[in-house]
């Protein structure tokens, strides 16, 4: 079996002549350049595809191909990290930053402004303009070029490639670093210096890219789940930060930490919506976003495991997810829009019973917005501005009324009512979009 891999592979690369593969994954920290044999090139393909979430068959087949192929930072991944990687952080908040030679426009001096803004906008740092002393230099160059002499000297040890393939790169912070930090951007790329996402076919959007490289001066390393914004991979998204408050429910105080949720749980993909959110027996928190399952240390906040559950949510992958809760038996009820439940045995991922909530539940209307397990045991589902208590034991409606948060003992008066909801598990995360 292992002849015919190798045989594929080398098939794949005969095929793909436009992409060294060789090259790419010693370019990109999936081998060294003593790792040459076909296993070891195999083996980097396989590490490559599980790092990004695609088909692992250690072969570089299509959908490997076309991702190699996009256009992306120059800085190489981390595959060894769980989801993402963390480096050292400033000793400051407050940051200043400069564009360096060619001098850009004013326009190009409000992308650069607006990309600041919005991690400013999310964490506890202040971002300002100064030519002077400034912590971070960015600057449009091409092909081999040099270090702003104000950070380092000597040449750059990553030059560019022309037009597409690498879009840009930066430096993240050392240890005790005292200089400043510099971004590179490719000046051969047809940038895009607007605002706004309708970015005409073979344009760049300067301000997606900047958001990224920024990212890496403040600390980050790359992540490889699709649409995060430390995904190293181009992708004309519309960025979106999330903040966060956390819960301690043995105090029953709401800690307003109005904390970006990517700076508490970088791991996470940029997303519209979390569809559900609940605490598993052995103390891990799930939450699943888009199908996707992230299992997260209730204590660290670090990430165990993700999972596809797409297919293990069979027959209803197609439907929103509304909410899921964990059972005592080591189970989890999903629900769904258009009056679906299913119930999953999370030991081995397989769907054990389905059917209609309102047949099973009796009580709980039809489209309901939320549902959660209170400390009390019982599950309470929410529609509009009001909640359902619901007995599991005895499969019963328990009470129904007006939601208020002296229902569980909270008072938090400044908040608004959805708001209060989201805000009501322990470790549970909510979530409010900055544009």
């Amino acid at each position: 079996m292992f002849p015919i891999t190798l045989i594929l592979l080398q098939n794949s690369l005969f095929i793909a002549a436009e992409v060294d593969i060789f090259k790419y994954l010693t370019q990109f920290g999936y081998l060294n350049v003593t790792q040459n044999s076909q296993t070891d090139i195999s083996n980097s393909i396989a590490v490559f595809q599980e790092y990004f979430h695609l088909s692992v068959d250690v072969v570089a087949n299509n959908e490997t191909l076309d991702l190699m192929k996009r256009p992306r930072c120059g800085i190489s991944d981390n595959p060894e990290a769980e989801a993402y990687s963390i480096g050292n952080r400033w000793a400051k908040t407050n940051l200043t930053w400069y564009t360096g030679y060619p001098v850009p426009s004013s326009l190009v001096r409000n992308v650069i402004n607006e990309a600041f803004q919005i991690w400013q906008n999310v964490t506890n740092l202040n971002m300002q303009y100064d030519y002077t002393k400034p912590d971070i230099i960015i600057s449009f160059d091409r092909l081999n070029h040099t270090n702003n002499y104000r950070c380092r000297k000597g040449q750059c040890s990553l030059p560019f490639d022309g037009k597409g393939s690498v879009l840009g790169h930066a430096f993240l912070p050392s240890v005790n670093h005292s200089k400043c930090l510099e971004i590179h951007l490719d000046s051969d790329e047809n940038w895009y210096y607007g605002l706004d996402y309708n970015i005409s076919n073979g344009y760049i959007s300067l301000l997606t890219v900047l958001t990224h490289e920024i990212g890496h001066v403040l600390g980050l390393g790359h992540s490889g789940v699709q649409d995060a914004v430390m995904y190293p991979y181009y992708s004309n998204i519309k960025l979106k930060l999330n903040r966060i408050w956390i819960m301690d429910l043995e105090t029953k105080k709401l800690t307003m930490k109005n904390l970006s949720i990517y700076t508490a749980l970088p791991f996470l993909p940029y997303f519209d919506n979390i569809s559900a959110v609940y605490k598993r027996p052995s103390g891990d928190i799930a939450l699943v976003i888009n199908k996707q399952l992230y299992l997260i240390n209730d204590k660290n906040y670090k990430l165990k495991h993700i999972v596809n559950i797409t297919n293990y949510l069979i027959p209803f992958n197609d439907k929103k997810i509304i909410g899921a809760v964990n059972t005592y038996v080591g189970k989890t009820i999903y629900f769904f829009s258009d009056n679906y439940y299913l119930i999953l045995n999370e030991c081995n991922l397989r769907v054990e019973s389905y059917g209609y909530i309102s047949k099973d539940f009796v009580g709980i209307p039809s489209g309901f917005d939320k549902v959660f397990r209170w400390t009390n045991g019982m599950l309470y589902f929410f529609q509009k501005d009001r909640y359902f208590e619901y007995n599991e034991f005895t499969n019963s409606l328990h009470t129904s009324d007006k939601f208020s948060l002296m229902t569980f003992g909270l008072s938090c008066p400044h908040i608004s009512l959805f708001e209060q909801l989201k805000s009501l598990l322990t470790n549970i995360l909510r979530k409010t979009n900055i544009q």
